[in-house]
């Protein structure tokens, strides 16, 4: 049995998300913060930007571990 995609799922549901709420004509969010470091932050910005709207979300990712704040375009992270 092979491993579940993590950075796959992560592209999957900030679509499915974010497609709803431009289906729906709802409000974006100013952020969104998604579980992850680098890889997560990379896959929900690849769905944000198919969707037209990788400018008007702030993104980050937020690494428990060490806690640590990844930002898009940003190579280090905050800590």
């Amino acid at each position: 049995m092979a491993a579940p995609n993590d950075f796959a799922m992560m592209e999957h549901v900030v679509e499915r998300h974010f497609r709803r709420l431009q289906e729906r004509d709802d409000d974006m969010p100013d952020l969104v913060i998604v579980d992850g470091g680098k890889g997560q932050l990379g896959a929900a910005q690849r769905a944000l930007e198919r969707l037209g709207l990788a400018t008007g979300v702030e993104l980050v990712g937020l690494a428990k571990r060490n806690e640590e704040i990844f930002r898009v375009g940003h190579v280090d992270p905050l800590v």
